[in-house]
């Protein structure tokens, strides 16, 4: 429950949006009740990506980084990064605010993991925030629970098959990951956050 309204967004100076559409909650369940506010990026049209389409066009990146103590970025239109492998988004989900990626397989230490390609074809996965191969830094292949001495994969099969399989932001660190809904794909360059 809460109220939707309209604003004057002020990135700077220059970057200016009138009639902005935003809501602002009053009573909250599950895990945006103990949220302090939310960044729509989706797509949809009420996404901050969308209304500030004129300006950005459709275009942002981020790097989430590998440590607390470093800094990341969240960047909107802009010059893309030449490194920058794009993926075309999947048509599985094109009307519906997820980014659809279609998932091929996994590999660690360049063997590939034994996951039957169906498991990410049936229902398809989304970026959570085929085509291109990315090298997922270590703290996103290998999470350690208990020091050295136990070290699990990050990747974790669901209870159905039929469930979405995300990419979520642990495997997401360090890449500067661009969205470029204009056209329709989703890139990744390494060494985002330096």
């Amino acid at each position: 429950m809460g109220f939707f309204a309209t604003e004057k967004l002020t990135i700077s100076s220059s970057d200016v949006f009138n009639n902005f559409l935003f809501g602002c909650g009053q009573e909250n369940d599950g895990l945006l009740g103990k949220s302090a506010g939310l960044l729509g990026l989706g797509r949809s049209k009420l996404s901050l990506a969308f209304q500030t389409a004129s300006k950005y066009k459709k275009l942002f990146s981020y790097c989430i980084p590998t440590l607390l103590s470093s800094t990341g970025h969240l960047s909107f239109g802009g010059k893309l990064p030449k490194s920058v492998k794009f993926t075309p988004l999947s048509p599985k989900f094109k009307n519906t605010p997820f980014y659809g990626i279609d998932i091929t397989g996994i590999s660690v230490g360049g063997r590939k993991l034994s996951v039957n390609a169906s498991f990410f074809t049936k229902a398809g996965a989304i970026i959570d925030s085929g085509g291109v191969e990315i090298g997922v830094e270590l703290q996103g292949i290998m999470i350690a629970v208990k020091g050295l001495e136990k070290v699990c994969l990050a990747f974790a099969s669901t209870s159905d098959d039929s469930d979405i399989a995300i990419l979520g932001n642990a495997q997401q660190k360090s890449y500067e990951v661009v969205h470029d809904l204009a056209k329709g794909r989703i890139g990744f360059a390494p060494g985002g956050c330096s």
